[in-house]
């Protein structure tokens, strides 16, 4: 069998959106990766985020409840020394309020990649349109928007959210306002995340680390690559692998002075396995080209089926 391949490189997540079709009625949502990696996420539907908004407002109106009875304590045991101090107690209280509430969901989501308390507990978590890590302006600008998703408002109380429904309503991701205009949307995460060492079982993982150069560095973008790989990759067939595999693979074959003929799915695994699991001592080795595999190192594609 040749190994030539006719890859496609998907240019933007539209171009793949077509491809897949998107007269379909799940909630998927197809991203194209800049490394050319396809994936198809679970987006979180209204429901699911009301439900985690709703939590969200319950964990900040007890976050509240308790900072004003620490305040009152707090006030009135030094008012007894000093004077009253009310009006400067309720000055505090309004601006811890004010920054608290407008500053929640920001600050959570900036830090704690994309969640909030609320999201975390509901398996939710906050991305770019095209798959990455949200940044401080997309989760300030969602935020601060969420405000124009909730109107309008009954007996100017009751924030009715009709806005945010009608526009989630309108498109396939469920993306509200301060989605769409933070470029972000809302997906179901999967609760586990890097596989651990004993789920490599095939031992040419550990062996084909050894012939990486400890002294390659991984960048962000290969990492998120290689994270989303081998978490997805045995949703994929042997031959879908290969297929995905090979945007990454074959320029670092070339790269690491390694056969041509070298599994692509096994060559992602064993940098995956020497990025994250490997010990950091073995980056000290000299490493040096290897011209060639050992006979008990069969690393090239046909040699069995990595599991």
């Amino acid at each position: 069998m040749s190994n030539k391949k006719t890859h496609r490189v998907f240019h933007s997540t539209a171009s793949l959106e077509r491809l897949l079709g998107t007269d379909t009625l799940d909630n998927k949502a197809p991203v194209a990766t800049p490394e050319n990696i396809a994936f198809r996420y679970d987006v979180a539907g209204p429901f699911t985020r009301f439900l985690a908004w709703m939590i969200d407002m319950l964990l900040m109106g007890l976050v509240i409840l308790l900072a004003s009875i620490l305040l009152i304590m707090v006030s009135s045991t030094i008012g007894a020394f000093v004077g009253d101090l009310g009006m400067v107690a309720v000055g505090l209280f309004l601006a811890f309020l004010f920054f608290f509430w407008w500053f929640y969901g920001t600050v959570l989501e900036t830090w704690w990649n994309g969640r909030t308390l609320g999201k975390w507990i509901l398996g939710l978590r906050v991305l770019t349109v095209d798959g990455r890590p949200i940044n401080v302006v997309q989760a300030a600008t969602r935020n601060l928007l969420r405000l124009a998703d909730l109107f309008p408002y009954f007996l100017t109380i009751v924030p009715t959210m009709a806005v945010g429904l009608v526009v989630m309503s309108s498109n396939r991701r469920f993306r509200r306002l301060g989605d769409m205009v933070a470029g972000t949307m809302v997906i179901i995460e999967r609760r586990k995340y890097h596989r651990s060492i004993e789920q490599f079982q095939d031992p040419r993982v550990a062996q084909l680390a050894e012939y990486l150069p400890p002294s390659f560095i991984v960048s962000n973008e290969l990492v998120g690559a290689l994270s989303m790989y081998v978490q997805r990759r045995e949703d994929f067939s042997v031959e879908r692998r290969r297929e995905i595999a090979a945007s990454l693979a074959v320029p670092l074959l070339e790269k690491f002075g390694l056969p041509s003929d070298t599994s692509y799915d096994l060559l992602l695994c064993a940098l995956y396995y020497r990025t994250f699991l490997l010990n950091e001592q073995k980056k000290e080795i000299q490493w040096v080209v290897p011209n060639q595999p050992a006979e008990n190192m069969a690393f090239y594609s046909g040699a069995g089926v990595l599991r």
